[in-house]
């Protein structure tokens, strides 16, 4: 039919070995029943999933490995009691640690709203 297209592609190339974690997102929010953490890390490291109350009480700790590029981690959407958070506002803090020792993290607003 004689109809060109057009496609573009972008990317971005970093070279070094800092750890970096990048574009933190909780999905959905506001959350209702449960949800992901997803995050995008630039090496392998260990992840510490915090959620905490607007006072700065952790109510839910989750431990897994990360791994370079896009993470996606699910939440029950229950505290570390196993039960259902109240409607309010929480914080969710990442904290990523590599081999050699070296932490990093990054804080997001998260809404719960049932």
């Amino acid at each position: 039919f004689n109809l060109p297209a057009v496609a573009s592609v972008s990317f971005e190339a970093k070279k070094g070995t800092e750890l970096i974690i990048e574009r933190l997102l909780i999905y959905p929010n506001p959350i209702s029943k449960d949800g992901y953490v997803s995050f995008i890390l630039s090496s392998n490291a260990e992840v510490n999933i915090g959620i905490y109350t607007i006072r700065g009480n952790r109510i839910k700790n989750i431990k897994t490995s990360g791994r370079q590029g896009f993470n996606s981690i699910r939440w029950d959407g229950l505290d570390d009691r196993g039960n259902n958070l109240a409607n309010n506002t929480y914080f969710v803090k990442v904290t990523a640690k590599n081999t050699d020792g070296k932490s990093v993290e990054l804080t997001e607003k998260m809404v719960v709203y049932k």
